[in-house]
């Protein structure tokens, strides 16, 4: 069967996940964003958290263009970052 949007939407954070911690932002850029669309597409507030948990994980990658983008669009979506 297919996986539900939530369902996928936590594969696609655990594989960004994945790709912070191999310091690869290309790999990390790739599935957020796939997280990001389904985000909107759904404004399902399970998914946003995801990102919104993502987000501080990507502070040590910020020096990558790709990764700015990636956080200011997350910021946008989920509001400010936590305290």
């Amino acid at each position: 069967g297919t996986l539900t949007a939530r369902r996928k939407a936590g594969v696609l954070t655990d594989l960004a996940m994945i790709g912070v911690h191999r310091r690869d932002p290309d790999q990390v850029v790739t599935y957020a964003d796939a997280v990001l669309t389904t985000s909107r597409q759904t404004r399902s507030g399970v998914i946003a958290q995801k990102l919104r948990v993502l987000q501080p994980h990507l502070a040590s990658l910020l020096n990558d263009q790709q990764i700015q983008r990636l956080d200011a669009e997350i910021t946008e979506l989920v509001g400010n970052r936590a305290a």
